[in-house]
């Protein structure tokens, strides 16, 4: 069956399915023919909307489609490739309308649509249909164009992925759906506190295949709180396992002898509202919320009758409890720790107090006899004391682990292991208290509950679900060589011939400020030469035999280094100009400071301020500026810069504001946020400037430059003018048009024989027309006043008169551009960009160094990920990394990306590689991985003594072009490759798309017509990408939504649905989107279109039905193909 999917004011798409035989011969009479000779077509529409919008796809509660209001019918025409005519007619009324009709088999169809408003002809499209196979069905399309208009260009197709999984995630720890709160391990089972759906229980034996397996939640849905703490309790004597809930106003306790039967046995409702539910023995702990000074002590030594004993006060607002055997530890905020003995609950007695003198939110942890306390120690370092209380008129601080960091949210021990919980996951081993080591770090962990530990680091989070850490992944850091400034501010570092030039500022040591010369010959053993006197230098550039250095003062110096071992400083000139910009490019012997001054330095004794150009200089090249904004001059003439062209970041789908920029050769490479990633991910592109940087383009075609022209009023000759060029190579142009007399449209047209062919055109809101790539041939630009259409742009006279509008003068500038040829989400935010040959580095903030390898530049990936602690700047040098640190100096890292591949054996069934390495990275946590999209890959064997490894891939049963990658290294340090095959088999190419797995949801709905019965989920898209939705539930019928939410409403603008959610367990939805943020929304079948985009959280739909306990899950998959799939949903803050 077939149906209208999109009508807007350019384009009518129809869909319609065609089959053979037997399969739908009940549709019409066969003529005593057999049915195997014919094809049966079905057209059907859903019927129409009075109140539908023309430009938009109304879909009903069923996801199928209505026509736009003002059509009345579609006319088919067929013919088949022996001449065989036949018609049909679908007129469109309120009701859904079908029509019915045959066509031979085994022969190629053209097939015609005329779409009628009324007796007016408004759509015409046709398509050819190659000749169908007996017992084939499939979809095909139509595009209708608008009668009398020209249709839109076709948009280029973004590249997709192909089929390789990101080497940068194959060391990131699981993720588990469940948006949690705090998380209890009890045996092969998981308790976890979810915001939004109860107590989730699953199945934790295979932990790379958890499944949910009930949800509950006891507590009153009405009251507006999630259960905020979870805790297994076991009965030994009884052989019974509790399990312990609270949400801030009640504890309810849970028989969990049958996991997939939880039986509440009691409940207790607390005295004030209360959190951080501690158990020890037969008593439980809560301390108040807010600026409680309570503690309730509660007992739990009959687990079907818990009630409350007693209440201790602190002595101010508690921020953390912890409790051993009969001691109970309370953190209160600018007091310290106050020990508390309640071995007598009725009356609990202080017995010590811990001091720490500071007002911020801390953690501690009591085991035993040793309390762990959180701590500051200094500006953005956090620290744990261990403190040994066995003695509490002898407190002793043991050791202090010193983390480095300041976002610890939670520690906690477990068999003699200490856990630090933040952004980053810390886990020390302290089996010798006097002496903490350090296990391994993970970053990017979000933590915003407890912990708990069992065969895994289980650790909630409510935004990003449970992460499943695994031993292995915790990894230290290898570390890099460090040249150590001895906590100097360390803010630029320039290397040349074995030579580093660092420049660094001591403000409690004047002997160690100035321009460090450093011998990094041994990059593993740098060593200071010497140090020029140089007063608060901040930037440094190497060229030739001298050094450039600007300082605090914004003063150039120019240091003679052809003597390295004697570096003299030849001039000092004063900069002028304005700005902070202290980066600095050479060429021809002038010195092009990032503040847009260019200074004479061929005589390095008298140098001499040219210009100030006022412009921010990233990079120059052939006498080529370009700014930090993608905007490209020529500067042959210094004082007199001719801006040639200038490259828009922000009206690409994937649109950012440019960050960071690089150039090498013809390429430009810019990075920055991406708008609608909100802070997650910046784009990085690669621009393709030959059409810029090639001189002969400046000039040629003669199109090329400034024109001035001026049009009549309109209805007079001369109101549309054109302009022709001819083009004997293909280029990449950019057309701007200003006028100040009247508004101006222009559209550029190919010339073919049968006439003109456009190609694009401005609109009412833009003046430009960015990056177009013109093939070789003759073209028209086409200049009138607004609303001139498309038809008579083709002609002299424009005869719209609907707006006051003028003759007059007007400026063309039409020039070589830019083009975008690869791009790549990269997460965090890009800082600084360096290029060597095949490389990009990419610097993300104060945490990653990413190196994409860009050999093809359509098709970028990360081939590495290291962690760095700082810096700005990139320096690439003789396969060193060079980062100054800030007031960690310089940390110098190998870049070689050495992973290879030595040998290649492909059999039948599987495919065996064999690859080496070359730098040692043997250490703590190195681990060898692969990855596949289709397939299971095995690492069979690895030698890290050898830097040897072997790999075994069994691909899939069906053909196809699979990709396979190889990464050596540890969570925090990570280089890889990747390769692929053209695997073929007898059984053909795979009918579904191949996909990767980019976010599972798991939770739970309550009945229809209750708050609860619609559940919603936030889904980040860091890219433009084909997307497949799964929802799988064994308790209710799932109907799904994919929104695109509305900012400034808080409700919902375009969706999604599934139409098939009564067809069984499994349900999804295909459908494309942008990068962006997106929601889900789910409810029992039947969710109305008004319901699910109301942004409230109850489905009235009457018609409810059973829903069981209410669970699934929901699975997220990125398509990878060759097409977008059209329309795509908008995001919210949509920007393109």
């Amino acid at each position: 069956m077939g149906h209208l999917i999109k009508h807007t004011t350019h384009l009518l798409k129809l869909i319609i399915f065609l089959s053979i035989g037997s399969l739908m011969a009940s549709l019409m009479a066969c003529d005593n023919q057999s049915d195997s000779q014919y094809a049966f077509i079905t057209a059907s529409v859903e019927g129409t909307e009075t109140n539908a919008p023309v430009t938009k796809t109304i879909v009903n509660r069923q996801g199928k489609n209505h026509l736009p209001p003002e059509v009345t019918r579609i006319e088919f025409d067929i013919t088949d490739s022996q001449g065989v005519n036949s018609t049909a007619v679908l007129n469109i009324g309120p009701e859904t309308q079908t029509i019915n009709f045959r066509v031979f088999a085994n022969r190629d169809l053209l097939i015609r649509v005329d779409v009628y408003s009324g007796d007016t002809l408004s759509f015409q499209g046709e398509s050819p249909v190659a000749a169908l196979r007996p017992g084939q069905t499939f979809p095909f399309s139509i595009e209708a164009d608008p009668v009398g208009e020209q249709p839109p260009p076709a948009p280029t197709p973004l590249a997709l992925s192909t089929g390789f999984q990101a080497i940068d995630k194959l060391f990131t720890p699981a993720t588990f759906g469940a948006f949690a709160g705090d998380v209890a391990i009890d045996g092969d089972f998981a308790y976890i506190a979810s915001q939004e759906s109860g107590l989730i229980i699953a199945n934790i034996s295979d932990i790379n295949n958890i499944r949910a397996i009930n949800a509950i939640n006891p507590f009153n849905p009405e009251v507006n709180r999630s259960i905020s703490d979870v805790l297994v309790q076991a009965d030994p004597l009884n052989e019974v396992n509790f399990v312990y809930i609270s949400n801030d106003l009640e504890l309810i306790v849970l028989d969990i002898s049958n996991p997939l039967l939880p039986v509440e046995v009691s409940r207790l409702t607390f005295s004030e509202t209360a959190t951080d539910l501690t158990i020890s023995g037969d008593l439980a702990y809560v301390h108040g919320t807010l600026t409680s000074t309570s503690v309730l002590i509660i007992d739990i030594s009959d687990p079907t009758n818990i009630s409350q004993l007693g209440i201790f006060q602190a002595a101010a607002r508690i921020s953390d409890i912890s409790v051993s055997a009969q001691t109970l530890y309370v953190y209160s905020q600018g007091t310290g720790v106050q020990i508390v003995d309640v071995s007598n609950p009725l009356t609990p007695v202080v017995s010590a107090l811990f001091p720490i003198d500071v007002f911020r939110s801390y953690a501690i942890h009591a085991a035993n006899n040793t309390l762990y306390v959180e701590r500051d120690l200094a500006q953005n370092i956090t620290g744990v004391d261990i403190v040994d209380v066995s003695d509490i008129n002898n407190l002793t601080v043991l050791s202090t682990v010193i983390n480095g960091r300041n976002d610890v949210q939670g520690l906690h021990v477990f068999n003699n292991s200490l856990y630090l919980v933040g952004n980053t996951l810390s886990v020390y081993d302290i089996s010798d208290k006097t002496a903490p080591a350090l296990i391994g770090n993970v970053e990017d962990i979000s933590f915003t509950g407890n912990l708990d530990v069992a065969n895994a680091i289980y650790i909630p989070n409510r935004n990003d679900g449970l992460k499943i850490i695994e031993f292995s992944d915790l990894s230290t850091l290898t570390s890099p060589t460090v040249y150590d400034t001895l906590n100097a501010f360390t803010s630029s570092v320039a290397v040349q011939n074995n030579v580093a030039y660092v420049a660094v500022t001591d403000f409690d040591n004047a002997a160690n400020s100035g321009l460090h010369v450093v011998d990094v010959t041994d990059a593993a053993n740098p060593q200071l030469i010497t140090i020029a006197p140089i007063t608060r230098p901040l930037s440094v550039k190497a060229a030739g035999n001298f050094v450039y250095v600007i300082d605090n003062a914004r003063d150039l110096s120019i240091v003679d280094i052809s003597v390295p071992t004697s570096p003299a400083i030849r001039s000092v000139l004063a900069l002028q100009g304005n700005g902070n910009g202290t980066n600095m490019q050479i060429q021809n012997n002038r010195l092009f400071i990032s503040t847009g001054e260019v200074i004479d330095v061929s005589n390095p004794d008298t140098p001499v301020a040219l210009v100030d150009l006022n412009l921010i200089t990233a990079s120059v090249n052939n006498n080529i500026l370009t700014t930090t904004d993608m905007s490209f001059f020529d500067i042959s003439n210094i004082n007199s810069p001719l801006r040639i062209s200038s490259y828009d970041s922000t009206n690409k789908t994937n649109s950012f504001h440019i960050d960071s920029t690089a150039v090498a050769g013809n390429f430009a490479y810019i990075a920055g946020e991406n708008f609608d990633s909100n802070g997650r991910n910046s784009q990085f592109n690669i621009l393709d400037i030959t059409s810029i940087t090639n001189p002969s383009n400046i000039a040629v075609p003669s199109i090329i430059g400034d024109i001035s022209n001026s049009i009549e009023a309109p209805n007079i000759e001369g109101s549309v003018r054109h302009h022709t060029f001819t083009l004997t190579s293909p280029i990449t142009l950019s057309f701007e048009i200003g006028s100040e007399s009247f508004i101006p449209t222009f559209y550029l047209f190919q010339s073919t024989p049968a006439g003109l062919v456009q190609l694009a055109s401005t609109t009412d809101t833009t003046d430009s027309i960015n990056s177009v790539t013109l093939p070789v041939g003759n073209y028209d630009l086409a200049v009138g006043n607004r609303g001139l259409s498309a038809a008579e742009a083709q002609g002299t006279i424009n005869t719209n008169t609907a707006d006051s509008i003028n003759s007059g003068s007007y400026a063309l500038h039409i020039a070589p551009a830019a083009k975008r040829v690869g791009e790549i989400p990269i997460p965090g935010n890009i800082a600084a960009i360096a290029i060597n040959g095949n490389f990009a580095y990419l610097r993300e903030g104060n945490k990653w160094l990413y190196v994409v390898d860009i050999s093809n530049v359509a098709n970028p990936y990360i081939t590495a990920r290291l962690k760095h602690s700082g810096g700005s700047s990139i320096t690439l040098e003789g396969g060193n990394i060079f980062i100054p640190e800030n007031n960690g100096g310089v940390n110098i890292y190998e870049s070689a990306i050495d992973l290879q591949i030595t040998n290649q054996t492909q059999t039948s069934t599987t495919v065996d590689f064999n690859l080496s390495w070359l730098i040692d990275r043997v250490g703590p946590g190195a681990q060898f991985n692969c990855g596949v999209v289709v397939g299971d890959c095995t690492v069979t064997s690895v030698d890290f003594a050898a830097r040897t490894a072997s790999v075994s891939w069994t691909p899939s049963v069906f053909s196809g072009d699979y990709g396979i990658v190889f990464t050596i290294g540890n969570e925090q340090s990570t280089i890889g490759t990747r390769t692929n095959i053209d695997w073929v088999t007898a059984q053909g190419e795979n009918p579904e798309p191949e996909r990767i797995l980019l976010n599972s949801y798991i939770g739970t709905i309550k009945p229809n017509l209750s708050t609860g019965s619609i559940a919603y989920f936030r889904m980040l898209s860091n890219k433009r990408q084909n997307i497949r939705v799964e929802v799988r539930s064994a308790s209710f019928n799932t109907h799904l939504y994919v929104l695109s939410p509305n900012a400034s409403s808080g409700g919902f603008n375009d969706f999604a649905d599934n139409d098939d959610f009564n067809d069984g367990l499994l349900s999804s939805i295909d459908t494309s989107v942008f990068a962006g943020e997106y929601s889900l929304g789910i409810g029992n079948s039947i969710l109305s279109v008004l319901d699910a985009t109301s942004a409230g959280n109850i489905n009235s739909s009457p018609a409810s039905g059973d829903i069981g306990n209410g669970l699934f899950e929901i699975k997220v998959y990125e398509l990878l193909g060759d097409e977008l799939i059209e329309p795509a949903l908008p995001p919210a803050f949509n920007r393109f």
